[in-house]
């Protein structure tokens, strides 16, 4: 029986008995509609790496569930984003505190691995703005006070990209970063711009790789030689690879503005 939206906002303003059984993971089979196929599937190709369609349901799975527990935020927006980003970077809730541990961190219990609100809680300020700065996501996207998370800016000349290699010395050797540069231009014919972004691939043990991504600036026709000598420059210090990917205006705009990337695209490197 499908349900009609009446029910679906009664489940979400009237929550379920909280707290829920106990219950042991297991496997299980789901059957979908081509229409809730389509959108679990879009779910999954918003999520970075390699989300599989089972994660994609995971994650509905515990918004619906979230929301119906708490209908109402009880920490402010940006602090509930915490435990996001570690979905939107593909990282489970089984390697979660692991991260937190490289990254000095106090563990989270386990209801908070899968509570926003509770492991919000759990983060102070300073651990908020480590997360933040892991991530390379911007503190005001964490603060709330920022809809996007990254930041772009203009680049006008090498100046502007001295931080750079600064935050490639700032990264911990223990999670061995590869570093990839990837550029992004556009595929449409009289439109220009391009919009870089350095990726981190960091491992937490040898069976568990997952990516972080430093934005690095929009460039135009103008400014792109300002890229090349950068790629020149850490090609020097440290191994680095180049992947050059092109993709519509609209999505170039919107990375420009500071959405989350979705790692596609015509590829070619360099």
């Amino acid at each position: 029986m499908k349900p009609s939206l009446f029910n679906i906002n009664s489940l979400l303003l009237n929550p379920v008995v909280n707290p829920l059984h106990e219950a042991q993971e297991k496997k299980t089979t789901l059957r979908t509609s081509a229409g809730q196929t389509a959108f679990v599937e879009a779910v999954q190709a918003s999520l970075p790496g390699t989300a599989s369609f089972n994660d994609a349901v995971s994650i509905i799975i515990d918004t619906v569930a979230h929301f119906s527990m708490h209908p109402f935020p009880e920490v402010p927006l940006g602090r509930a984003r915490l435990l996001g980003l570690f979905a939107q970077h593909g990282i489970p809730g089984v390697h979660i505190n692991k991260v937190l541990e490289k990254l000095g961190v106090p563990k989270a219990q386990p209801g908070a691995l899968s509570n926003p609100d509770i492991f919000a809680e759990h983060c102070s300020d300073d651990d908020a703005y480590r997360l933040a700065d892991f991530f390379c996501i911007s503190r005001p996207y964490v603060d709330g006070t920022l809809n996007t998370p990254y930041l772009l800016r203009d680049v006008n000349d090498q100046s502007d990209l001295s931080f750079v290699e600064l935050w490639i010395d700032s990264c911990s050797e223990e999670l061995q970063a590869h570093y990839t540069l990837i550029i992004y231009k556009c595929n449409e014919p009289g439109t220009s711009g391009t919009v870089a972004y350095l990726k981190r691939e960091q491992s937490l043990d040898m069976h568990f790789v997952f990516n972080t991504y430093l934005p690095i600036g929009y460039f135009t026709t103008q400014t792109e030689y300002v890229l090349n000598e950068l790629y020149e420059s850490l090609r020097i210090n440290c191994h680095i690879r180049k992947f050059e990917l092109t993709d519509t205006a609209e999505a170039i705009y919107s990375m420009r503005k500071g959405k989350f990337i979705n790692p596609t695209g015509s590829r070619f490197q360099s």
